[in-house]
């Protein structure tokens, strides 16, 4: 019967393989078809469209009309002084002006500045610009209170006549800008025209206007 091993001779055994496996004998490891790791994770990155590397194209050019609009616009700002009769009557100026007080997307404000720079070149189309506006049932106060004031400073005591039936305007705002501005006209058709609103006015805060413009307003 043979003895078995002691383990620590087992251990040197396997530990001892074959003489093979020294370091000299080591060959080397064939590398695996395909693209190394870091090829293989780029390789699952998405991939971007052509275009997306596309240079972005440079916007058009504004046309004449849209850089006029622009100045206009610049011109209208708000907090500056009313533009220069010089810079209004350049050409294509009126029809920016009229472009951006009919554009609903422009603000209330800018489009008020619009309309009462129509109107201060004095001339029939921005004239008929204002007698329009108030001849709308549905236009806005703001509007409203921008024409009547425009016209008054446009034609004088020749304005009374169309903004008489302001002064029974449904609007409190309106009535007290039509008080201020045939004040401002004076004479003796204006003052005529304030007294015989004073009798039948019904606000407080209208009465009290039209009693100031009757009180500022030339004889």
């Amino acid at each position: 019967m043979r003895r078995p091993l002691p383990l620590p001779l087992i251990l040197i055994a396997a530990c001892a393989g074959p003489a093979a496996s020294g370091p000299e004998n080591i060959q080397p490891q064939a590398m695996p078809d395909g693209p190394p790791a870091n090829s293989a994770m780029a390789a699952m990155a998405p991939t971007l469209p052509a275009q997306a590397w596309a240079p972005t194209p440079a916007p058009a050019p504004l046309s004449s009309e849209q850089l006029r609009r622009a100045h206009v616009e610049a011109l209208l700002g708000e907090g500056r002084p009313p533009p220069p009769a010089s810079e209004l009557r350049q050409p294509g100026v009126y029809q920016a002006l009229h472009d951006i007080f009919h554009d609903p997307r422009e603000s209330p404000g800018l489009r008020a500045r619009a309309l009462a720079a129509m109107g201060d070149l004095h001339d029939a189309r921005g004239i008929a610009e204002l007698h329009m506006v108030l001849d709308r049932t549905d236009a806005a106060p703001l509007f409203l209170r921008t024409a009547i004031f425009t016209l008054a400073r446009a034609q004088g005591a020749a304005a009374i006549p169309r903004l008489v039936p302001e002064l029974a305007s449904p609007d409190v705002t309106v009535r007290i800008a039509t008080a201020e501005a045939l004040g401002g006209i004076g004479g003796p058709k204006a003052r005529a025209v304030l007294s015989r609103r004073l009798v039948v006015e019904p606000d407080g805060e209208v009465k009290a206007t039209i009693r100031a413009s009757l009180d500022h307003a030339s004889p």
